[in-house]
């Protein structure tokens, strides 16, 4: 858990580097580390927060709506496992 939780981690950060830069590059890297810790169990509903967020951020810089259809899907996944959420 502690291997997906660093996937975690470093998604946010490209996230954040993503938010500022303005490249898609940055969240598309983002989203490789987030994808690598759902591969390695990562089940925390704030990371699919982050991981949906991230997908919606580079879904309206590069206006591909797929990826906001991704990102829903992430987002009902956390619901199903952390109603409250």
């Amino acid at each position: 858990a502690i291997e997906a939780e660093f996937y975690w981690r470093w998604g946010t950060c490209w996230s954040a580097i993503g938010r500022f830069s303005g490249e898609p590059l940055d969240f598309f890297k983002a989203i490789e580390k987030y994808r690598k810790g759902t591969e390695l169990g990562c089940l925390h509903p704030l990371f699919f927060l982050d991981y949906g967020d991230t997908l919606c951020d580079l879904a309206s810089l590069v206006e591909r709506p797929e990826l906001f259809r991704e990102a829903l899907a992430i987002f009902n996944q956390t619901v199903e496992k952390e109603p409250q959420s």
